[in-house]
């Protein structure tokens, strides 16, 4: 693949650096790979191309209309457009010399601000309005002048244009837009002319774009090319009237001596419009006029449920007066960032619509919805909608997303939140792209998995992570910066001094200073500690040794699964293959099946492994605050054992009193997360097989260092996926919701 020569980069214009692609398109694009989307987001009647609009086309083409047409158009349609303009305007244009067919009529705005306006000249552009008349503007390195509309009813006054051009005197055009995109707003024939007055007395040509004149329902379109014709470019097409956004066909019409500047642009730009779309373009202005009435009806029926709809919603919306645009306030419990709540909206209700901002100024705190859809759709998408707001408006429940969904921890998290008693409002289920599409089910509602990106989390209350360190890294910033807050199963914040690192049952208290990520500990160090605890705040604890029997699982699911093939190729007296244990991407491998390993982790300079410092710093971090602090000692040596699930450790702990055994055993079968299993008589003591599925942590084999007083040994055992992670997780994200600091 070709890559631009080093000599070239930064050389194209820099007025193109300004400006970005469409922030409509580049919305629905955002947001189109979300499963399940509804999308009104695209000026794309859903209503199809007349019949005999398509038989034309279809016989042109057969008919071999295949050949270049004038660069102005064929005359028979420049005809036809001439006809549908003195019908529409009053006006008599010239069809040889004063209209001009383009391709669509986005080339024809295109051509004319290019054929008018130089570098530094001033275009008045009246706000919110269309983006692409400001993009154009500043890739000609002209300046715009945005006029916010927002408490006129989005109409340009005549006032508020006469200041415009005492600020500006030179102002070189005004872009009208009308019906305008996005907020169906128009223009009577009394405010046209009070603004024709105004220009009459400035230097101001007119870019009328009136692409949506026809989809006007309550009077009939007026153009201000009546009042201001010797100044007027107006601009149609057949794109949205007609439904024939996909054929390109817009044209424009103007005093002779602009459009033959305008038609050496457009000539050296496209040549000509195609010629067999252009015989289907005549049909459509000659006999197509019933068929415009009959969308329009349809249009009129889905404007007046939407705007029911929305405003029984307690958005404040005006019953627009033409276009298949709504334009929606937010209403004030909801999110005013227009951008935030539309990904919000889109990620939670599965439901798209354009945000407000991407119009210019008085656009922010408003959504754009296209009723351009089928009715059916409309009704999905404010069943969707209404259980947003309603979900939004109940303070107790929230959005809770799942990273690393389809992990061995992730599923174990959404296992673990749905038995929780935490409301959720939305599930998001994020992992990386290979498991997009995947399902799971929550509460009994199934949730498809999405690609994790920085925009997965706008609207997510709470983050349960458990997708790798250097995802972690990556993604939670932006899901704090979005206002989550974050509970992050790797090693990625841990040690960070302003992040805490929990244990309910040990440092609950942590949880009041979180800035928005709060670290689940390692699972070696959850179940250790959460049996220490109590002996330290009771008795003193200022040493420990540990001896760690960690299960195949805490490397992974795919470690996991190595240990059953190898079990199997052992069993079939085939050779062993390792390719993972015991450290995925080390020089060496060994296999786990009827083996131990005594290396968890990368090995340090001083002969520990990473693991093993783990639960040193943790432990001090978790107990004392002070990960350097010397009153308490740690040491701890980490072995992998061929068990699935399920982590043993061997701990011997120094007091600094000298409790008897029975003293421990009752402090430990009152503190809350332990269950005692200790009776050597009888044998019954923690295995990893038993406590495998469940939530608590097993203590057992408790008894004095026979020959060190203040010396104890016990056994623990936890299932390393739940309380040494996933309920770890949740269980957090419970006492947040229970303290109010969520």
């Amino acid at each position: 693949m070709p890559e631009l020569d080093s000599a070239l980069q930064n050389q194209t214009r820099p007025a193109l650096s300004a400006i970005s692609r469409s922030a409509i398109r580049q919305f629905d694009q955002q947001v189109s790979d979300i499963p399940g989307i509804l999308k009104l987001t695209l000026g794309e009647p859903d209503l199809n191309t007349p019949e005999h609009v398509k038989q034309v086309l279809i016989n042109a083409i057969t008919n071999n209309a295949s050949h270049y047409a004038p660069s102005a158009g064929l005359l028979h349609l420049r005809q036809a457009v001439s006809k549908y303009l003195l019908n529409s305007t009053n006006i008599r244009y010239n069809p040889a010399s004063e209209i001009l067919i383009t391709i669509g009529a986005t080339e024809a705005i295109f051509a004319t601000m290019q054929t008018i306006l130089s570098v530094g000249d001033e275009v008045i552009i009246p706000t919110p309005t269309f983006p692409l008349y400001m993009a154009i503007a500043k890739a000609i390195d002209a300046t715009v002048i945005e006029i916010d509309t927002s408490d006129t009813d989005f109409v340009l006054t005549a006032d508020a244009l006469k200041q415009a051009l005492q600020a500006h005197p030179n102002a070189k055009m005004l872009v009208l837009n009308y019906p305008t995109n996005p907020t169906g707003a128009t223009y009577s024939k009394s405010k046209l002319t009070e603004l024709a007055q105004v220009i009459q007395n400035s230097k101001l040509f007119v870019l009328a774009d009136e692409i949506y004149g026809e989809l006007s329902y309550d009077n009939k379109h007026y153009s201000i090319a009546e009042l201001l014709p010797s100044r007027t470019i107006l601009i149609n097409g057949i794109s949205k009237s007609y439904a024939m956004t996909g054929y390109r066909i817009g044209f424009l019409a103007a005093p002779a001596t602009l459009t033959s500047n305008i038609l050496k642009l457009h000539g050296f730009m496209v040549t000509t419009a195609p010629t067999s779309i252009m015989e289907g373009a005549i049909e459509a202005l000659l006999h197509g006029q019933d068929d415009v009435a009959k969308m329009c009806e349809q249009y009129r029926l889905r404007r007046d449920y939407l705007v029911k709809e929305l405003n029984q919603l307690n958005f404040q919306v005006r019953s627009p007066a033409g276009t298949f645009y709504l334009f929606a306030k937010i209403p004030i419990n909801l999110i005013q960032n227009s951008n935030q709540l539309a990904l919000q909206i889109a990620h939670q209700a599965k439901l798209a619509v354009i945000p407000g901002k991407v119009f210019g100024a008085g656009g922010e705190g408003y959504l754009r919805f296209s009723y351009a859809a089928s009715m059916s759709n409309l009704h999905e998408a404010v069943r969707r909608l209404t259980k947003f707001v309603q979900e939004e408006n109940n303070m107790s429940a929230i959005t809770v997303a799942i990273l690393g969904a389809t992990g061995a921890v992730g599923t174990r998290m959404i296992e673990q939140l749905e038995q929780s008693n935490i409301e959720v409002r939305d599930l998001r289920l994020l992992a990386s792209p290979r498991s997009v599409g995947k399902v799971q089910t929550f509460r009994g509602q199934e949730y498809e998995v999405s690609a994790a990106t920085p925009d997965s989390f706008i609207g997510v209350d709470l983050v349960l992570s458990s997708a790798g360190g250097s995802v972690s890294k990556k993604l939670i910033p932006h899901a704090v910066k979005n206002g989550a807050v974050c509970i992050d199963n790797t090693s990625a914040f841990r040690m960070d001094p302003e992040v805490p690192l929990v244990i309910p049952e040990v440092n609950s208290d942590d949880l009041d200073w979180h800035h928005g990520i709060i670290a689940n500990p390692n699972c070696s160090t959850i179940q250790m500690l959460v049996a220490l605890a109590p002996l330290d705040r009771k008795y003193g604890l200022n040493r420990i040794i540990v001896s760690t029997y960690q299960a195949a699982s805490g490397a992974g699911q795919s470690a996991w699964s190595e240990l059953l093939e190898e079990a199997r190729q052992h069993l079939d007296g085939q050779a062993e293959i390792a390719k993972i244990l015991p450290v995925s991407g080390a020089s060496h491998h060994y296999p786990l099946a009827f083996n131990l390993l005594p290396q968890i982790d990368v090995f340090e300079d001083d002969g520990y492994t990473h693991e093993e410092w783990k639960m040193i710093h943790e432990s001090k971090k978790i107990l004392r605050h002070d990960l350097n602090n010397s009153d308490l000692k740690v040491t701890a040596t980490c072995v992998r054992v061929p068990v699935p699930v399920g982590h043993g450790e061997s701990v011997y702990f120094e007091l600094e009193q000298n409790p008897s055994v029975p003293e421990i055993q009752t402090v430990l079968d009152q503190a809350d997360g332990i269950v005692l299993q200790d009776d050597p008589r009888t044998q019954f003591y923690p295995q990893p097989i038993t406590a495998e599925g469940h939530q608590s942590t097993f203590v057992g084999r408790i008894r004095a260092d026979a020959e060190n007083p203040g010396g104890y040994n016990f056994w623990v055992v936890s299932d390393n996926l739940l309380k040494g992670a996933a309920w770890n997780a949740v269980q957090i994200a419970e006492t947040l919701v229970q303290r109010e600091l969520l």
